[in-house]
C-alpha cells in the first residue's frame, strides 16, 4: 500500500475515533466502519476477528 493511501486511511481512522469519542458514533457503529477499512500493513499478521475485538474494545473505552 502506498504511503499516500496509508496516510489517507490513518486520517479516516483518526476522524472516526474523534466521532466515536464525541458520541456521534456508538461503539458498534465505530467498530463496524473500522472493520470495513483495509488493515494497515503492520497489522496484517492479526486475524480479522482479533482486529474487530480490538476495535470494539477501543470504541468502548473511548465512549466512557
Amino acid at each position: 500500500m502506498s504511503n499516500q493511501i496509508e496516510h489517507s486511511l490513518n486520517n479516516i481512522r483518526s476522524e472516526l475515533g474523534f466521532l466515536a469519542q464525541s458520541g456521534i458514533l456508538n461503539a458498534q457503529q465505530y467498530s463496524s466502519i473500522m472493520a470495513q477499512l483495509p488493515v494497515c500493513l503492520l497489522c496484517s499478521f492479526l486475524s480479522p476477528s482479533l482486529i474487530s475485538d480490538l476495535l470494539l474494545t477501543r470504541a468502548l473505552l473511548l465512549s466512557q
